[in-house]
């Protein structure tokens, strides 16, 4: 998962004005994750091995 990701994503509900949320982060050798969704910034973030996202991705607990 080591790299920089960039996307979009679609809006699942109906009562938001915006349909769509940019993504743009990275994700360093340690599991430091930095970046932003749509207008938030992520901050002292962590993608550790053992996290359900990462198992959703194929890596093992």
């Amino acid at each position: 998962m080591i790299g920089h990701w960039v996307g979009e994503g679609e809006i699942a509900v109906n009562w938001t004005e915006q349909r769509k949320l940019h993504l743009d982060i990275v994700i360093d050798a340690h599991g430091k994750v930095t970046g932003k969704v749509g207008d938030a910034e992520i901050i002292d973030s962590h993608f550790g091995r053992n996290h359900p996202i990462a198992r959703l991705f194929g890596n093992p607990p």
